[in-house]
């Protein structure tokens, strides 16, 4: 997975650098709370790739592979079956649990 070109609003993306933890294995907590919060503060709906890279502050696009995986993998669909965000992974984007813009069928309303 290559890192996309970095947006305009990437002075906007939190200092804080969370991974999903080592290859293979689930993302913790923290890493989970800061998917939330990047999303609420978000104009939602936010795609995937903005999302691993407000989450990855760094420049090695491994590891920003490796956030954009574990999003898809585990952490949005886990965060959206506990009804903290919503998730449309056929069209890969993310919004907050209460935008509006989204019925809770998922359909955009």
């Amino acid at each position: 997975m290559s890192r996309p070109e970095k947006s305009s609003d990437s002075a906007a993306r939190s200092d804080r650098s969370r991974g999903p933890g080592p290859a293979g294995t689930p993302p913790d907590e923290e890493f989970y709370q800061h998917v939330r919060t990047v999303v609420d503060e978000a104009s939602t709906p936010i795609t995937v790739s903005t999302l691993a890279e407000r989450l990855d502050d760094t420049d090695d696009e491994s590891a920003y592979g490796d956030v954009h995986e574990a999003l898809y993998r585990d952490c949005l669909q886990t965060l959206d079956a506990e009804g903290a965000l919503v998730f449309d992974m056929e069209v890969g984007l993310v919004y907050a649990a209460d935008s509006g813009d989204v019925a809770s069928d998922g359909f955009s309303v």
